[in-house]
């Protein structure tokens, strides 16, 4: 198990230097994490044309002597021969080389294969066969995309082979940045000074309010693209602009381009008669879209091309093919052998989802029962989510009676998929309904459906702040018995957010707020997270409220301590060692409180120590966290110190983090533990060196004494699982004392706190951040 590397704004041809500037070794596996629209895709593309090219721009990318690409979506190869025989059997031929020659040479060479969209893959045949190879091959290296809701399933593959890897998580581009990020592609597009000046002032105005409407969208550099072509066209878009109204304009605009393009080149052809012609073809586009949607087929294939052709040809337009099939689709040139050929491509996969959903839209408004039913159908899967969004946008907008007919069915389809899903808080993620709700801009027959499958759920988990306009218009109708806001991205928050909060607050409910966190700074007490989280934690317990705050984890310093509430029941927080006195001087008030979680760094580690202390008379917890970040060797007997302090019986968990620790001192921390009788129910330890064999066979004898799972690993790179093999099969419920059964006073519908405290560990284990 690896610990990935956040990065927001990075300079893509800087990440496969990443390695080298967080001390570590160079990684066999590079997995890039991001969501669509971040440039996962382009940054592959990238490395093959500038390895193709030879321009020796990106470091380290010049020592690779062979580069083989896949695109997984839709690829049927299986193995890593296929990939071989596929894109290099030309030069084996014609050379005269056998296959196992040719393989016995590509194994000598330093060889560099990139597996893009795992998580779009039908099937991991390739990806296994590919890592077990890799297991063997000293000089090959995979890199792998992926998107972060894949890659848990994506590390338990990994995870069977002991390979150095490394998990970079890309955010997309920072609030603070977007400006900057618009304004060098308006200088490049727009070469009039005073136009230039009059669209990025438009842009500074309007950046805060989309940031509101829109949420986390707005990092995507995908959308900030789109917005520029339309800021530059004098296309102003709204403060409520959805991202379908986006794609609509943007669709728009560019086939007025083309057409103007056209007439330019057509003289027989009149206005009327084009636009009719680029319709048609646009329409059939749109069902091959859809088509190769449903197959996969993001990269079209020659005969798809072909029909595409012919389409061109039947509309009498072959004059422009070239033209028209440049503009709508993303021409590249690859290699087969060593023929270059021209490969189609929509120009973005969320272009190739809107295309789709337009065709969808004129089988409900012009299809046949049969059609509308097969096509109905079809659009059931998960991957079908944007499609689905993006039709009921443009029903609502444009068939609004046929919306009224077809739309239930699906809405319905969410609340289905959810229900299929493993896990809690998986089964109550909610994001998909606000998204139907702003996308339709709160239509009243859409805001129905989304209700009445929402209302089925008794507890709702909001991810992404970009519906949280939504959400306060559902709650006008119904409510949930608790109400969870986990946000994983501290910058997608909105700057309303405190009115969303004070909002919330009106309603009777349970309400449980997750806030990402920053890495520790070494005075995290002057913070600016801990500053807005001090205030979000006030909007959302004012004077008089209805709603129960009982779950809390974010940053806080003294000022937040003080408007803890009463009614927690859990509560994980980052401050600075200076507040920890506070925080227990404050602690008997919390009447309810029973799962505590506390992170900070270890400065002043001795006087935690002495405060800690007052745990064991002021408290009768269930369970108790621990995370400390960059411990050394002289730390660890307060260390040892402070788990005996807050040791009450309770299940206890130690994370040490970014710690430098030698493997001399990691036993002797054990056996304090060992010598104080403390049973810790984890230990994990994060550090720059790796404890030696002999050291890791001490470690594990005495883990048998003191901790149940006991899990080590150097900063960036593959774990060592030193859990005693007695305790290795025990249930974590057991370890918990049965904690992850909690229903909150009798009601199912609660969020477990165990539950929240296994999802936390988890996000931290796979989400820390180089200091």
């Amino acid at each position: 198990q690896s610990m990935p590397t956040t990065i927001r704004n990075c300079d893509y041809s800087e990440i496969l230097m990443i390695p080298e500037k967080t001390h570590q070794r160079t990684p066999r596996i590079l997995t890039i994490n991001s969501s669509g629209g971040n440039g996962k895709t382009t940054y592959t593309r990238l490395l093959v044309c500038k390895w193709g090219k030879k321009t020796n721009s990106i470091p380290k990318l010049d020592d690779v002597d062979i580069l083989l690409f896949v695109e997984l979506r839709g690829d049927s190869n299986k193995t890593f021969d296929d990939i071989i025989k596929l894109r290099l059997y030309g030069v084996m031929t014609d050379v005269g080389l056998t296959f196992q020659k040719l393989k016995q040479i590509i194994q000598s060479l330093n060889v560099l294969v990139i597996l893009d969209g795992q998580d779009e893959s039908p099937q991991n045949d390739l990806l296994i066969n590919t890592l077990g190879l890799l297991s063997t091959q000293n000089k090959m290296r995979v890199i792998i995309t992926t998107r972060p809701g894949a890659s848990i399933a994506l590390n338990k593959i990994i995870n069977r082979y002991n390979i150095p890897k490394l998990d970079l998580l890309i955010t997309g581009i920072a609030i603070e940045d977007q400006y900057k990020f618009i304004s060098n592609y308006v200088v490049v597009m727009e070469k009039d000074i005073h136009q230039q000046t009059e669209i990025l002032e438009s842009v500074n105005a309007a950046l805060p309010h989309l940031n509101d409407s829109m949420g986390e969208i707005m990092l995507s550099p995908l959308m900030l693209t789109l917005l520029t072509l339309l800021w530059v066209a004098g296309e102003m878009p709204d403060d409520s602009v959805t991202t379908t109204q986006i794609f609509m304009k943007v669709n728009k605009l560019l086939k007025g381009k083309l057409e103007s393009r056209l007439l330019l080149k057509l003289k027989t052809l009149s206005d009327v008669s084009l636009k009719a012609k680029l319709t048609a073809f646009e329409d059939y586009l749109e069902e091959i879209a859809y088509q190769c949607f449903c197959k996969k087929e993001s990269n079209f294939e020659d005969s798809t091309v072909d029909l595409l052709r012919n389409k061109i040809d039947i509309l009498e337009l072959s004059d422009v093919e070239l033209e028209i099939l440049g503009h709508y689709l993303c021409p590249r040139k690859t290699r087969k052998d060593l023929e270059i050929q021209l490969q189609y491509s929509y120009r973005h996969l969320r272009m190739q989802e809107f295309a789709a959903s337009r065709y969808v839209c004129k089988i409900i408004f012009k299809g046949s029962n049969e059609e509308i039913t097969r096509i109905m159908s079809e659009i059931q899967d998960e991957r079908h989510s944007n499609i689905r969004t993006h039709t009921i946008a443009l029903l609502a907008e444009k068939y609004p009676q046929l919306l009224a007919k077809y739309g239930s069915s699906i809405v319905d389809c969410e609340k289905a998929i959810l229900d299929k899903k493993e896990g809690f808080y998986a089964k109550q993620n909610v994001d998909s309904f606000n998204r139907l709700v702003s996308e339709s801009h709160c239509n009243k027959a859409v805001l129905d459906m989304v209700t009445t499958n929402m209302a089925q759920m008794p507890a709702w988990v909001v991810y992404s702040p970009s519906g949280l306009s939504a959400l306060m218009v559902v709650l006008q109708q119904t409510h949930p018995e608790v109400l969870t806001l986990a946000f994983s991205d501290q910058t997608s928050v909105p700057t309303s957010f405190t009115d969303y909060l004070a909002n919330i607050t009106k309603y009777h409910l349970k309400f449980r707020l997750y806030l990402a966190d920053t890495p520790l700074e070494e005075d995290p007490s002057s913070s600016p997270t801990a500053a807005v989280h001090d205030a979000f934690l006030s909007a959302a317990t004012p004077p008089g409220c209805n709603a129960t705050l009982d779950m809390f984890r974010g940053r806080i310093s003294r000022t937040g301590i003080q408007q803890l509430p009463p009614s927690l029941f859990y509560l994980m927080v980052g401050l600075s060692s200076e507040d920890i006195q506070k925080l227990f001087l404050r602690i008997p008030q919390i009447t309810q409180l029973k799962y505590l979680g506390i992170y900070m760094r270890c400065s002043n580690i001795e006087n935690v120590v002495v405060h800690l202390g007052k745990l064991q008379t002021t408290l009768d917890l269930i369970n108790i966290d621990i995370a400390l970040y960059g411990a050394e060797d002289t730390d660890l007997p307060y260390i040892a110190t402070l788990v005996e302090q807050c040791f009450t019986g309770a299940p206890l968990e130690l994370w040490l983090w970014e710690a430098n620790i030698t493997g001399d001192g990691a036993v002797k921390f054990l056996q304090l533990l060992c010598n104080q009788h403390i049973k810790c129910k984890e230990i994990d330890i994060s550090s720059r060196q790796l404890p030696s064999k002999p050291q890791q066979e001490e470690m594990r004898t005495i883990a048998q004494s003191c901790v149940s799972h006991l899990l080590l690993w150097r900063c960036g790179e593959e774990s060592l699982d030193l859990t005693p093999s007695s305790s290795q099969d025990t249930q974590d419920d057991t370890a918990t004392g049965g904690a992850s059964s909690y229903s909150d006073h009798g009601q199912t519908s609660a969020i477990s706190p165990a539950s929240i405290s296994k999802k936390t560990t988890s996000r931290r284990k796979k989400n820390c951040r180089i200091m």
